[in-house]
């Protein structure tokens, strides 16, 4: 079957053979926006829907209500309880999930956060509201203006839902999980000391909850928070339990000798700081739930070699060292916290230590007010640490003049007499590439990595 758009052209195919949707490749396409109306018409989805909400009574029901056939039903039941066996979550024979609490609740809430997101709230108006309402408490208790960015509060909205659906049909999670993380909450600075007693009363509002379970629901909360990089102003380093606080030091401790190796520089106490901030929250997660359920795209190696060959190098080594620090296997290290490590050595490492310096010179004769727009869109290539220069004063690297200069080599030489189109765009990133590869080059010449 395929499904044609407007103009005739493919746009969907579904092969009968391997069972797959087949987009074509022309197309961009919101790949999890499909994946959602997918899971709309799937009796698998419909299935782990009714487990949830616990309105499953027999196979039989479910066939009836769902126009299906009992041994369908029992199908697929064998294929979910295989497929979430991984991940510790089973489903007795009253059709309830088994296994641990925080698991099952993670499991819905990466799945919601990827494929609903913001385009569709499956568990009602009214609850929404509450959840808007519940984070917009946490926010003003923690955070001198209490505003959480729209990414952050669907991801709470989800979570929130979430829990207070199972607390309501009296689920509620194992707190030893929780004490490999968190410190003792009398143990935790005043702030968030008084976040925890103002999410106990909240919740203790409610009588399907005792106190007991109500302080474990709420230090989960802190730790999805802290999973957001939600912090305020609490202390949430020291918040952490002392392994963990060390396992994350050690973390910024081996990027701090890879940067030595690298680039025979010192890792400045900014960017160790910096770096150590945006580890925390996946350091904090992968703790616990390091297991992937589908609900992180892959990174794309590919535009991140091209803009960054050696730190996409680096954070691969990284994420292998660290791998007994984690207690991970090497692969599964690399696939968790590469993407974490790249974009951190990308944002928070200096440029002008790591990289030498590529000089431009742009020489617009008849078109002054051009040059000064080039200046401005080279400048915005964070990839490159660009020097702009006059060539008859220093050593050029590269030159874009409206002359035809014959004594620059051509393959570093523009004839830009217009803004440029995309493709002499890309020509220059390319130049700007070698260049910077080269040196690069130069300087592992003069100081070879420590193997």
């Amino acid at each position: 079957m395929t499904i044609y758009d407007d103009e005739e052209e493919p746009l969907l195919s579904v092969q009968q053979d391997d069972k797959m949707l087949h987009m074509p490749m022309s197309r961009h396409v919101n790949t999890d926006a499909v994946m959602l109306v997918y899971l709309r018409e799937s009796l698998y989805w419909t299935f782990i829907k009714e487990v949830f909400f616990e309105t499953i009574t027999s196979y039989e029901d479910f066939a009836e209500r769902f126009l299906t056939t009992v041994s369908t039903t029992r199908n697929i039941k064998r294929y979910v309880v295989k497929h979430l066996a991984p991940l510790g979550i089973g489903i007795d024979d009253e059709y309830h999930f088994t296994g641990d609490e925080s698991a099952i609740r993670v499991f819905f809430y990466r799945l919601a956060l990827r494929f609903f997101g913001d385009r569709e709230f499956p568990y009602g108006e009214d609850l929404k509201i509450q959840a808007d309402a519940g984070i917009d408490r946490l926010a003003a208790a923690i955070m001198p203006k209490s505003y959480i960015r729209d990414s952050k509060r669907i991801a709470l909205r989800f979570y929130y839902t979430i829990a207070a659906l199972r607390v309501r049909t009296g689920h509620f999670v194992d707190p030893h999980n929780l004490d490999t993380v968190l410190r003792q909450n009398d143990q935790m600075d005043a702030l968030t000391q008084a976040l925890v007693q103002k999410m106990v009363a909240d919740s203790l509002t409610h009588d399907t909850i005792n106190e007991a379970q109500a302080i474990d629901e709420a230090r989960e909360t802190l730790f999805y928070l802290y999973a957001l990089n939600i912090v305020g102003e609490t202390d949430w380093f020291g918040n952490l339990t002392t392994p963990l606080q060390h396992r994350l030091t050690a973390i910024v401790g081996v990027i701090g000798q890879y940067h030595e190796q690298y680039f025979n520089a010192p890792m400045s106490a900014v960017s160790a700081e910096k770096i150590k901030r945006d580890l925390f929250a996946p350091v904090l997660t992968f703790e616990l739930y390091a297991r992937d359920s589908g609900h992180r795209r892959r990174f794309d190696l590919r535009e991140a070699y091209r803009m960054y060959p050696v730190l996409v190098e680096m954070a691969l080594n990284v994420s292998r060292e660290i791998a007994p620090l984690v207690k991970q296997p090497v692969r599964d290290a690399e696939e968790l916290f590469f993407s974490y490590l790249f974009t951190a050595f990308v944002a928070h490492f200096e440029s002008a230590v790591i990289f030498p310096p590529i000089k431009v010179d742009i020489d617009i004769t008849y078109r002054p007010a051009l040059e000064v727009i080039l200046k401005r869109m080279i400048a915005g290539m964070a990839e490159f640490n660009i020097v702009f220069t006059n060539r008859f004063e220093d050593d050029v690297d590269l030159v874009i003049s409206d002359a035809m200069l014959t004594d620059v080599d051509s393959r570093y030489r523009f004839d830009w007499q217009h803004l440029p189109n995309v493709k002499e765009l890309e020509q220059l990133r390319t130049r700007l590439s070698e260049l910077k590869a080269q040196k690069f080059a130069t300087r592992f010449e003069r100081h070879e990595i420590a193997e």
